[in-house]
């Protein structure tokens, strides 16, 4: 059967759109031979369905890719952290001159491979229109930045007391930070505009 909002094929049986995210109705069983089957004019069909499209590109973006980049990016992170490999080799080195970074370390690594298990969990949930799909990204997000300050100001402590000055390295990461935030609350309006779709 097609959806009556967008025009897309939808599996038989199926409640939502996996394209807009529409719920789909008995009426949407008479389309299954196509739009123009059902009595849809083209150019009728074609004007609707492209903003219901559009607004849905961010989205996409994100259950498709973004997400499933960063947790193999921070899954990545997670391992090296606990392993040492961020050090090229050299962490015998830096740990016998720093010991105190290992815990920092090994903690931010743990905390690395909760927030892919948790983009993970949030794509699949974005991409299944659940209704707790949105509040997912925004604790994964969340949970990220929380382990980056969490790294950022111990490992600042340790380093600053054994006289290395971190001000340019700490700039740098709160501008990173910054930036994080500002798209955790731009994801949380763009899905409380869309909540009507995650309703599984």
């Amino acid at each position: 059967m097609y959806c009556s909002k967008c025009g897309a094929k939808a599996a038989d049986g199926a409640s939502y759109c996996a394209s807009c995210g529409a719920p789909l109705n008995a009426q949407d069983n008479r389309s299954a031979q196509g739009p123009e089957r059902a009595g849809w004019q083209q150019s009728a069909y074609e004007s609707y369905s492209q903003p219901v499209q559009q607004g849905m590109k961010w989205h996409k973006f994100l259950v498709y890719f973004s997400l499933w980049f960063s947790a193999i990016a921070n899954l990545w992170n997670g391992i090296q952290a606990i392993t040492g490999q961020q050090y090229k080799g050299n962490a015998e080195t830096v740990y016998r001159e720093l010991p105190g970074m290992k815990l920092p370390d090994v903690v931010f690594g743990i905390l690395c491979i909760v927030t892919a298990v948790l983009l993970v969990i949030t794509a699949v949930s974005l991409l299944k229109f659940k209704a707790n799909g949105p509040k997912m990204l925004t604790l994964a997000y969340a949970v990220s930045v929380i382990a980056c300050l969490i790294y950022v100001i111990w490992a600042a402590v340790i380093l600053s007391g054994k006289g290395v000055d971190v001000r340019a390295a700490l700039s740098s990461t709160f501008m990173s930070l910054a930036i994080s935030v500002v798209m955790i609350f731009v994801n949380r309006n763009y899905y409380q505009k869309r909540a009507h779709l995650f309703v599984n």
